[in-house]
């Protein structure tokens, strides 16, 4: 590798961590890969996967998704990524319907049913958890790992909780990244059975309070992915 450190961190990085990333230490999603790659002119590839945070409807007031009102407001992230994300679990749970040709990051345009004419209401996906009791809102979509532990919200407490392991969910999976060159260095299998250790399974746990999950996605799997997604954003250009 081109320099010694292997250690792993979640989806929050700064600009220099992710120039550091560029040069063999790991990175994150597949999504945020293909948008380093294309503002830097880099080939961040995946070499395996690690964890997603798991994802739901959460309501302060409600104690069903049933009982979510017509007309009610829904808080979702205000970026393409988790907003497609939030959009994607809605339609998942039967509360939306959405375009085929919607693509990975579906947008509020590409609804297609709403039986219930629920509003959506954008907000910075890291300020809905402070959102959340807001009367105005009937629920919130967003990641477990997004709450404030102080604020007690685990995946028991989500109306629905979205299946982490689904398909749809390919970009938002974590992942160690490399450059190409540099994928097949010897230390990434290695890193990838410390992964595999129960114990790191305990720690997680222990630490996230079942917020996130370990994953093992085939790694041909994750650079499709990556691929499909470089290829559509290049098309909408």
């Amino acid at each position: 590798m081109s320099n010694g450190s292997t250690s792993t961190t979640g989806c929050s990085r700064t600009r220099s961590s992710w120039r550091a990333t560029s040069t063999g230490t790991p990175s994150s999603t597949c999504s945020t890969c293909r948008t380093f790659n294309a503002k830097n002119n880099a080939t961040l590839t995946p070499v395996f996967s690690t964890i997603i945070t798991q994802w739901g409807i959460f309501s302060s007031t409600l104690k069903n998704i049933a009982d979510i009102p017509d007309g009610g407001a829904i808080a979702i992230p205000d970026d393409p990524s988790n907003g497609g994300r939030a959009l994607n679990i809605l339609a998942s749970a039967g509360l939306i319907g959405l375009s085929p040709s919607a693509g990975d990051f579906p947008t509020v345009d590409d609804v297609t049913s709403n039986p219930k004419n629920l509003r959506f209401t954008p907000i910075a996906a890291k300020t809905i958890p402070q959102q959340f009791t807001d009367p105005s809102l009937s629920a919130v979509v967003v990641g477990t790992s997004y709450f404030d532990p102080s604020q007690g919200i685990t995946t028991k407490d989500a109306l629905y909780l979205d299946d982490s392991l689904d398909a749809k969910n390919l970009p938002y999976i974590n992942v160690v990244a490399s450059r190409a060159d540099n994928a097949d260095d010897p230390a990434w299998a290695i890193l990838k059975e410390a992964y595999a250790d129960p114990r790191a399974a305990a720690a997680l746990e222990k630490e996230d309070k079942g917020s996130t999950v370990l994953v093992d996605v085939p790694v041909e799997t994750l650079r499709s992915k990556l691929a499909e997604l470089e290829k559509s954003a290049a098309a909408n250009k």
